[in-house]
């Protein structure tokens, strides 16, 4: 017991020494001391204080992709490729192969017949496209509505629409055109010949199976693609050949946009 009140009094006389003022005067030539405040905008960084701004919400690009990924049609059909490495306004070069020559029979005792690659240089100029929006912190900050939320949506819906037209027009540039026939049954040769009663069919769309198939072209798994204006998809829906998509005996991952099939052909708007 009497060891513990001589701890007490050490204790409390260490603490008093501890809290006492300072013996002999004050040094007036120590430095100042100001409080370091974080700020979110640059106004208050001029004000002196530090700007974070890692807690200022920025409208990420994945998450506008996420967004654009329901509007786009023609992206789920291109070839992405990421190893490029070139500059904007480069031109790069892609290979493409050729077909080989069917294989025949064989033979006991005599080698296999091979063939040799063969293929060709396409060339493809590289293009950036952008867009921004801009607001300052305070509109975020005092506005009713997540401005920022709405940022990325509008951004992308202009993200899918500009690649899907971009994807659209390098399509259109084929030479394997198909144009509606007249209301009579008449193929036209050009756009030009195209009236008001030339009106997409289907016979039209077999009209195009029949090249594809000519040409050995690839199906998207096991169905061609054909993507079409809500105005054409309202007249093949009258067509008995059309089967909507909540009709299938066997419903699959769908295509984003699809709406039917017709014969080996899925049809998207």
């Amino acid at each position: 017991m009497r060891k513990l009140k001589i701890r007490e009094r050490v204790f409390n006389k260490l603490t008093m020494k501890a809290f006492a003022a300072p013996r002999g005067p004050i040094n007036t030539d120590a430095p100042t001391y100001t409080p370091l405040v974080n700020v979110a905008t640059t106004e208050g960084q001029t004000n002196g204080g530090i700007l974070f701004s890692d807690l200022v919400r920025e409208v990420y690009s994945k998450e506008i992709e996420f967004k654009a990924l329901p509007l786009m049609r023609f992206m789920q059909f291109a070839q992405v490729r990421t190893e490029l490495g070139v500059d904007p306004g480069l031109t790069i070069s892609m290979l493409t192969y050729d077909n080989l020559e069917l294989g025949g029979a064989l033979e006991e005792h005599k080698n296999l017949k091979t063939q040799a690659l063969s293929g060709s240089m396409r060339q493809l100029t590289v293009t950036e496209f952008g867009n921004a929006v801009s607001m300052t912190e305070k509109l975020i900050q005092s506005s009713f509505d997540d401005v920022m939320s709405r940022a990325t949506t509008l951004l992308g819906r202009d993200y899918a629409l500009v690649v899907d037209m971009e994807l659209r027009d390098a399509a259109m540039n084929g030479t394997n055109v198909v144009y509606a026939r007249k209301a009579d049954g008449t193929k036209n040769a050009s756009r030009d010949a195209i009236d008001a009663g030339s009106v997409l069919d289907v016979a039209a769309i077999k009209d195009a199976l029949e090249i594809l198939a000519v040409n050995n072209a690839p199906k998207q798994g096991a169905y061609w693609i054909c993507l079409l204006h809500p105005h054409q998809s309202r007249t093949l829906r009258d067509s008995a050949a059309w089967i909507n998509s909540s009709d299938y005996g066997a419903p699959g991952q769908f295509f984003t946009g699809e709406i039917g099939r017709i014969d080996d052909v899925v049809l998207a708007a």
